[in-house]
């Protein structure tokens, strides 16, 4: 959010930040800035008798985030012209139907950007005769299971579905085709060849809409098709139905579970000027007697430098369970970290209860150090808040992949997440509850709980790349915690690296 809430046991205060332009790093450019370029290439049609698959690639150079792509057919000789809006990536492609066979087409690729349209050249290409398609050569079969759809929301629905090969088949790619139900034209979503359990969650759909979605494998000579799934998104971006956490105006809360195994526990810390405000929630797993997630604000106001940090680690006084603290070949790994809560004794002291604290590698193992892999990662989080006028919403949590090791009676965590929501520039002075989809941003990192070499670990330049980052619904998915939930908005089937600083 753009102001800074604190909430109290007594009155809210308001610690009013202005924002200026250079909380952006380098500014936006403005639409005439000579960056404002695309460069299309191989823009493609493969047309069959009634229908053509469209492919193209696009170089964007601009600041401003794409807000849509795809691909503009009209009949040579005159007509109207279809528009196919694909799944923004800088490599559209899509499938459009119900041509006329024998016809001659026109086709450009287009690209929407900082209040431009820009085009490519335009290409022509004729549809085949009917018929004339070549018998496809039998190269085995696909088998597709049952195609679901989930995670509706009123701009994002996910497919899923696995399928298997019979005989001789040799998969070259496979995703789904998505496209608005009574419309012919198709956007084609690759998943690669990587796996038979295809899933993919598409974004950017219209409120109260009615689609179909399909997934298709394609062997040498053929194209296999599912039964299509109709679906319809959600008439408004309202908060799920499951929403149970502790306290609703608090954006950093991720579900609360009652499982039997998890605990919660709320602290609340001294602030300036007699201040009260909320330090950090904590879910506690009784059977790994460890922390499960950690979750807080981050800003300026709580890591203001009033007091030295104190190792006093101890039980969490709240928490009326056994807990352990200390690991042999284990460090004493901080959720929320010390130096983000420095503004009082008693904001310090918090963070040093066993409820804020993982088992991790040290310093030899390069995780949890200085250049360690999560100290990277702790680096970087820290630039997307530290001098901002913005909140950050943090959650940080563990991760166990079927694993028993266990030390001092502590299950061991596998991998470790960071979960981060905040508002964007755009949003002006608006809370994250109160802001529209395009108003935030949201990302999450997820790293391997390992022995790292000092050449291993990966900068934060890499973390895209490398799979560190992650949309957050992916790892909702995972870990089957549900993040935000007092934040009916947020973006959690996406992310863009240009919204983060680097």
């Amino acid at each position: 959010m753009k102001r800074f809430y604190l909430t109290f046991t007594l009155p809210i205060l308001l610690l009013a930040v202005s924002c200026s332009d250079s909380d952006t790093p380098g500014g936006e450019p403005s639409p005439s800035d000579p960056r404002e370029e695309c460069r299309f290439s191989n823009v493609k049609a493969t047309p069959a008798a009634t229908s053509a698959d469209f492919s193209a690639s696009y170089l964007y150079l601009g600041g401003f985030l794409v807000k849509e792509n795809g691909f503009v057919c009209t009949p040579a000789g005159g007509g109207a012209p279809v528009t196919v809006v694909c799944e923004r990536s800088t490599e559209p492609a899509c499938t459009l139907r119900d041509l006329a066979p024998e016809t001659d087409y026109e086709l450009y690729c287009y690209v929407v950007a900082g209040g431009h349209t820009f085009r490519s050249e335009t290409i022509s290409f004729t549809t085949l005769e009917k018929g004339e398609e070549p018998e496809p050569t039998p190269d085995g079969k696909i088998v597709f299971g049952t195609l679901t759809v989930s995670e509706r929301t009123a701009t994002s629905a996910t497919a899923a579905v696995t399928y298997t090969c019979e005989g001789e088949a040799t998969v070259t790619d496979a995703g789904f085709l998505l496209k608005k139900a009574g419309q012919s034209a198709e956007t084609r979503q690759s998943c690669g060849t990587a796996a038979t359990s295809l899933r993919y969650t598409f974004t950017g759909l219209s409120e109260n809409t009615s689609y179909e979605v399909a997934a298709y494998v394609v062997t040498p000579s053929k194209t296999w098709r599912s039964t299509a799934v109709g679906f319809t998104t959600e008439a408004g971006a309202v908060t799920p139905p499951d929403n149970n956490t502790r306290h609703k105006g608090w954006a950093e809360l991720p579900n609360e579970v009652s499982n039997g195994d998890y605990l919660y526990v709320d602290h609340e810390c001294a602030m300036e000027k007699g201040a009260r405000a909320r330090n950090f929630t904590a879910c506690y797993s009784k059977s790994k007697l460890c922390p499960v997630w950690v979750a807080a604000p981050l800003h300026d106001a709580y890591a203001k430098k009033n007091v030295e940090r104190k190792n006093s680690y101890k039980d969490d006084p709240d928490l009326p369970y056994e807990q352990v603290g200390k690991w042999d070949g284990y460090t004493r790994g901080h959720m929320l970290g010390s130096a983000e809560r420095l503004v009082s004794r008693e904001a310090n002291s918090q963070v040093m209860y066993f409820s804020n604290i993982g088992p991790q590698l040290g310093q030899n193992d390069y995780f949890n150090g200085g250049g360690g892999q999560w100290n990277t990662a702790e680096d970087w989080v820290d630039e997307q808040w530290r001098g901002l006028a913005d909140t950050c919403y943090q959650v940080v949590g563990c991760y166990w992949a079927n694993t028993n090791k266990k030390v001092s009676g502590t299950t061991i965590p596998t991998h470790y997440f960071t979960v981060l929501l905040k508002a964007k520039k755009s949003a002006g002075k608006k809370w994250v509850v109160n802001c529209t989809r395009d108003e935030l941003q949201c990302i999450a990192l997820f790293i391997e709980h390992k022995s790292y070499s000092k050449n291993a670990v990966t900068k934060p330049a890499q973390f895209d790349s490398k799979g560190i980052f992650m949309r957050v619904s992916d790892l909702e998915a995972k870990t089957g915690h549900k993040f935000f939930m007092n934040v009916p908005n947020a973006p959690k089937d996406t992310y863009d690296t240009r919204d983060w600083n680097f």
